[in-house]
């Protein structure tokens, strides 16, 4: 859970907004030369170089559906529950999770 920018457990590198965002979980571990992110994308394996944002790991994607499948959004930031989310590992303990977030709009 991340409430208030402070996450139950862990670190965060970076916050996410105080507004409506769409949350999507990536499952992630470190390996020899930097960390793994797991996506459900069919495209080819593609890496960025270490940054802040990805807490200075040289970071991989590689698609695989079924580890991509491991986190679910329990709930999703909103003003009802004061921009709070929750989410679950469904299948094995996982040590990192990468999150993209994407403004949309207001949901009233």
């Amino acid at each position: 859970m991340i409430d208030g920018g402070r996450p139950s457990s862990g670190t965060l590198s970076g916050t996410i907004p105080a507004r409506w965002v769409r949350i999507s979980p990536y499952p992630a571990e470190l390996v020899d030369g930097g960390m793994q992110v797991y996506t459900a994308s069919p495209t080819p394996p593609v890496s960025e170089p270490p940054s802040a944002r990805n807490g200075w790991n040289l970071t991989f994607y590689r698609s695989d559906a079924k580890r991509f499948r491991e986190i679910d959004v329990l709930e999703s930031p909103s003003e009802k529950n004061n921009w709070r989310l929750l989410l679950r590992a469904t299948t094995r303990t996982v040590g990192i999770v990468v999150l993209d977030w994407q403004e949309i709009a207001s949901s009233n």
